[in-house]
């Protein structure tokens, strides 16, 4: 009543277990082995465990092969990844747990500068705060610039909406759409190549992601909502990722500053000089702890998801991202014409997926 059982593997020199008892290395035999079913388990490092269930029959003799798969090495958080076809940078951000949405210090500084009512009206949406769990991603390290957008065209042939429906908008106490103008020459907007690209739908933005991904050979994307909030946050759970000091908002990013103040009246603004009165090059500034520059800034950026109001009280716990329903997309970190209350991490936008205006850009994913 008992059988024989040879065990082989690849590569050799694992290790094989027979109903979680250790027996030997590979190439194996073992006999006197009892009748019926066994669980085989085969282990070596750097490969992942290979388990098969086996039925030996009295006086037969059953062989297993094992085809053992390696482990792929996790990359480094901070490590960088150059993309071929654009000099696109990404950084590796590991994957972890964190408390999304507006803080209570933020609550606090909010109600102090626009009164209760106000808040209510708009910041609630930030509401509740919540864990959110997002898996390991590369984030580019910078806004997507013009330079990195045309060879996308010139390669594509593509025209951006704002070119095939007449002009981008620009805000000049409402908004207007300003004929004849696109991401080569936005409104008021002075671009050079290594400015952040604007006057870019979120149609345009996931295009582009399609034909980089193709170009690539990697999965690139938007960032969702929740992904971009981490990745903006950087493990702080300040007002800023800088901290809650405004005065060294200058040294981080571009947003409404006394510059700003001389060319347009603003009643709220960082008392500090950035030295750009609308979009920067990307990089100017201090990147924050994860290495990625203008997550908070210089243009706002288009993300993954349909926009919900009440979005954080449905969200799941791992990975969420808002892919059903709504008519609008979400935009995040503010940008070149936004105060101080604007510019954090939690501030959440939205806008139609065929809008562009001066100061909505995007940054792009790659997952694993």
């Amino acid at each position: 009543t008992t059988g024989s059982l040879q065990v082989t593997s690849d590569p050799s020199g694992a290790r094989w277990y027979l109903d979680g008892a250790y027996v030997g290395a590979t190439p194996g035999d073992m006999s006197n082995v009892a009748a019926g079913s066994h669980k085989v388990t085969v282990k070596i490092d750097r490969y992942r465990d290979w388990e098969k269930t086996v039925t030996v029959n009295a006086g037969g003799r059953e062989t297993v092969a094992a085809e053992l798969t390696p482990v792929r090495k996790e990359a480094a958080s901070g490590e960088t990844w150059t993309e071929p076809a654009t000099g696109m940078e990404f950084v590796r951000v590991s994957g972890d747990c964190y408390r999304m949405g507006q803080t209570d210090a933020e609550k606090r500084y909010l109600i102090k500068e626009v009164g209760e009512e106000k808040y209510k009206e708009w910041y609630s949406h930030e509401l509740p705060r919540h864990e959110v769990c997002v898996d390991g991603f590369w984030m580019a390290k910078h806004e997507v610039t013009v330079d990195q957008f045309g060879k996308f065209v010139d390669a594509a042939g593509y025209k951006t909406e704002a070119e095939r429906d007449g002009g981008c908008y620009a805000y000049e106490g409402e908004w207007k759409k300003k004929e004849g103008t696109s991401w080569r020459n936005p409104p008021t907007v002075q671009q050079q190549t290594n400015h952040a690209v604007v006057c870019v739908s979120w149609n345009d933005a996931k295009a582009f992601a399609k034909w980089l991904s193709r170009e690539s050979g990697k999965d690139i994307r938007l960032p969702g909502e929740a992904e971009w909030e981490y990745a903006a946050r950087a493990g702080t759970s300040t007002i800023w990722f800088w901290g809650d000091d405004p005065d060294r908002a200058c040294r981080y990013v571009n947003a409404v500053d006394t510059a700003f103040k001389k060319t347009w009246d603003s009643s709220y603004y960082f008392d500090c000089d950035d030295r750009y009165v609308t979009t920067a090059p990307v990089g100017t500034y201090k990147s924050n702890p994860f290495g990625l520059y203008d997550m908070l800034g210089n243009v706002w950026e288009w993300c993954e998801d349909w926009y919900s109001s009440d979005a954080y009280s449905k969200y799941t716990r791992d990975n969420p991202i808002v892919d059903t329903g709504g008519s609008d997309r979400v935009i995040r970190g503010a940008g070149w014409s936004d105060d101080p209350r604007h510019v954090r991490c939690a501030v959440r936008s939205y806008s139609t997926p065929g809008f562009g205006s001066n100061y909505l850009g995007f940054r792009l994913l790659r997952t694993d």
